[in-house]
């Protein structure tokens, strides 16, 4: 094991309303222990809760001071029999300044697409977050709630030139169709490394 989740959620300000079974310090206690065994912190946030501008703000700086490796950005989905459940949905505008915010803090930090994007963005907060801050994406379904089809997702990385890597492989495509008709990706990247070649050579 080399990475270990565990997230802060929350600013220390606002931790208390909600949740009680523990204090912020102990789970700044439980990441700092991740980083002394030398494994990579992955430690996000839930934002949407209820807190201020201001605690979004105390919140990205307390993250900042963990440097971890990776900050998956979770907004408030709110259930239906939990006590947030009359909590209204975040706006997608504050969704995207809150995600401007946390790259400006966290500048060489991995940033992730967490859960609840579907509904505070959509498609279109969905772009502008990866043009505006966003790193990395959880694709698929989480581990309560359903998520976008991890092929849209596959698709607009493609149209924004971003690299895939690996996705493909876990969207189960068949060997015989990779093999037939080489990956999205794979295309995307040659075009990319061919035009990174032909600037490079003047060639505009």
């Amino acid at each position: 094991m080399h990475r270990y989740n565990h997230n802060l959620e929350t600013a220390r300000s606002f931790f208390p309303e909600v949740v009680t079974t523990h204090t912020y310090d102990e789970r700044l206690e439980t990441c700092r222990l991740v980083k002394d065994a030398g494994m990579e912190l992955c430690c996000g946030a839930l934002i949407g809760m209820g807190e201020s501008l201001e605690q979004r703000a105390e919140l990205a700086v307390e993250l900042a001071a963990l440097e971890p490796h990776e900050v998956p950005l979770n907004f408030l989905n709110p259930r239906p029999g939990t006590p947030l459940e009359d909590q209204p949905l975040m706006s997608g505008k504050d969704a995207l300044r809150a995600i401007a915010a946390f790259r400006l803090t966290m500048p060489r930090t991995v940033l992730r697409y967490g859960g609840g994007r579907e509904l505070t963005l959509g498609d279109l907060g969905t772009r502008e977050g990866l043009l505006g801050g966003i790193n990395a994406v959880i694709v698929g379904n989480y581990l309560t709630t359903l998520g976008r089809p991890a092929t849209a997702d596959l698709d607009l990385l493609i149209e924004l030139n971003m690299p895939v890597r690996e996705l493909q492989k876990s969207l189960g495509r068949s060997s015989s169709a990779r093999a037939a008709d080489p990956p999205p990706a794979a295309a995307a990247t040659r075009r990319s490394s061919r035009r990174a070649s032909a600037a490079a050579a003047g060639d505009g």
